[in-house]
């Protein structure tokens, strides 16, 4: 079952999408601004939050695309924005290449085609830090959330560190997170990480990204960090320029993978220009 958070507000409803690792709260702050003119809701997707996690670890892009669909089919929005951030944003797109009658507008935050075979880690390697299988208090988790990106305002870090963790049973904290994500050593991921051919998958899916790209009608904007690892900057250029019917690109300066985090102010200052 997936949790989804509904802010209200009037409008036309849009729906933020977070990528891995985050959670529906990631978008607390930006609320506020768009209640008066949208009704707003987010995901928490599936293994993240307090959505259930799957049994069967379907946890690909083309899963969290059906699970909007399904969201968007349960509030029977007839007409919805969508917002993503990396998994996130390859769901929405996929959503709009195959729903474009319904998607009024996209903005995809560090979510496009081209995804190196190599990226290294997605956001900074300090970052793995806050996927720790244990925290002894909250406090600890925010003092890291605010090593990690200082820019992150006080308000919103105590509110995206509070939505991220679970009380164990001992009384630590652990994020909320499916506990095999945590686990990135163990004997099950190591023979999985064997079988599967990451450059023959990312080959169909930057494939399959293309094609839904050139499907979707809607103004869409896209936003990249200056040092993103995934989105190269040509890629950037091809989206908007050669494919994207109403496509525009911001680069936020000083970024990298969580724009939303590493650079909030300027985030928020492109979003809320495109809406």
């Amino acid at each position: 079952m997936l949790n989804v958070v509904d802010w209200g507000g009037e409008g036309v409803p849009l729906l933020f999408v977070h990528g891995y690792g985050h959670h529906a709260h990631l978008w607390d702050v930006l609320v506020p601004d768009l209640r008066d003119r949208y009704r707003v809701v987010a995901i928490d997707n599936r293994g993240h939050g307090d959505s259930e996690s799957d049994p069967e670890y379907r946890y690909h892009n083309a899963a969290i695309a059906r699970d909007v669909e399904a969201v968007v089919d349960y509030f029977q929005f007839d007409s919805v924005v969508l917002v993503g951030h990396s998994q996130g944003g390859h769901a929405c797109l996929r959503f709009a290449g195959r729903h474009p009658e319904c998607t009024s507008r996209l903005v995809l935050a560090e979510a496009g085609p081209d995804i190196p075979v190599d990226r290294g880690d997605a956001a900074r390697p300090e970052s793995l830090r806050l996927l720790a299988p244990r925290f002894d208090r909250v406090a600890d988790y925010e003092a890291t959330l605010a090593e990690i990106y200082p820019l992150l305002e006080a308000k919103a870090r105590a509110s995206f560190a509070e939505h991220s963790l679970r009380r164990t049973p001992d009384g630590s904290f652990s994020p909320k997170l499916d506990a095999r994500f945590l686990r990135r050593e163990s004997k099950r991921s190591v023979e999985t990480r064997m079988k599967f051919d990451r450059k023959a998958w990312l080959e169909k899916e930057n494939a399959r990204i293309w094609h839904y790209l050139e499907r979707i009608t809607c103004p869409t904007l896209v936003i990249r960090g200056e040092h993103s690892p995934l989105l190269p900057a040509e890629t950037l250029r091809r989206m908007v320029s050669d494919v994207l019917v109403e496509g525009r690109a911001v680069e936020i300066p000083g970024a990298g993978h969580a724009i939303m985090l590493d650079q909030p102010a300027a985030f928020r200052s492109a979003l809320l220009e495109f809406l």
